[in-house]
């Protein structure tokens, strides 16, 4: 069977008889995603456009916290409260700055 077409009646009641009651749910879940991307045309759902800029401004804030989580207590949320969690978070965003401006890795 051919995963990107539609399954005929005759092939869904032979996959209901052969793996059990449950294949139709998915077999009529897959039917339905393929349905909902037909129905979007060429597209096929996707945003109309790339801003470039915008991507940019995400890529640096996933990279910032990405390095925020090197460190132990903060990946790990060892602070019991908001405000010492906080502070821990900003400690760290300190010391990624230092090390900007000097340099190292």
């Amino acid at each position: 069977m051919n995963s990107t077409r539609l399954l005929s009646r005759a092939e869904r009641t032979t996959v209901s008889s052969r793996y059990g009651p449950w294949i139709d749910l998915m077999t009529s879940w897959t039917n339905n995603q393929q349905r909902h991307k037909l129905s979007h045309g060429r597209n096929g759902g996707r945003p109309p456009a790339f801003d470039r800029e915008t991507f940019r401004r995400r890529n640096v804030i996933e990279r910032c916290f990405n390095r925020l989580k090197s460190f132990r207590g903060i990946a790990t949320r060892y602070e019991k409260t908001a405000a010492s969690y906080e502070a821990a978070v900003t400690l760290a965003s300190f010391l990624l700055w230092a090390r900007s401006l000097e340099g190292g890795p």
